[in-house]
């Protein structure tokens, strides 16, 4: 904890660094003292929640079009390569060890695991409006959690073996793909 005081009150980081670290942990959930990858993931899903609450009419029409997932799967290359510089570049200024405090990769690995649940759900005949969403995000956020923290392999070998951005990132997007099939076959048999 003492390091993450430190981190974020360095004066000596420009303005844009300071961006990044606020940016990288999600406007600073990664600072939670307790589970801050929980806490990230959870967040994520709270804002997906409501933004596909929100929007549910809206995107129950546009879900069948090929453009959504064309930009749901841009929305994730593009998040996921801008987390994985910002990650390299703090990497290289702070020279450490410890990001626990960067989340960001929980919020991609959330996103990911909500499109592969969406894309196995619809794209087995299920309808947008047939879904219990308070059962999808629980499945969502559990599922991802239990594979982020258990670290199945091959996320086990990048958090091991790759100590940058990549390591950080792909681990989390191998939690993601597991915990995305899981709760979209979960749902297909449990609705």
């Amino acid at each position: 904890m003492a390091l993450k005081k430190i981190i974020i009150s360095t004066t000596a980081l420009s303005s844009g660094q300071k961006f990044l670290l606020w940016f990288l942990s999600l406007g600073k959930i990664g600072l939670c003292p307790v589970a801050p990858g929980t806490a990230g993931s959870l967040a994520t899903v709270l804002v997906l929640a409501a933004f596909f609450y929100g929007g549910r009419n809206y995107l129950a029409g546009w879900s069948g079009q090929p453009l959504f997932w064309i930009i749901c799967g841009g929305i994730i290359i593009l998040s996921f390569y801008g987390g994985l510089k910002a990650i390299n570049k703090l990497h290289t200024v702070l020279g450490q060890e410890d990001f626990s405090w960067i989340v960001f990769d929980e919020a991609v690995g959330i996103f990911l695991t909500t499109f592969i649940t969406l894309a196995i759900v619809l794209g087995r005949g299920g309808a947008w409006h047939s879904i219990s969403w308070v059962k999808f995000w629980i499945l969502i956020f559990g599922s991802f959690r239990i594979f982020d923290i258990l670290k199945v392999f091959p996320g086990s070998w990048f958090d091991k073996n790759w100590v940058n951005g990549a390591g950080i990132m792909l681990d989390d997007l191998v939690a993601a793909l597991y915990a995305g099939i899981l709760s979209g076959v979960t749902l297909l048999f449990w609705p």
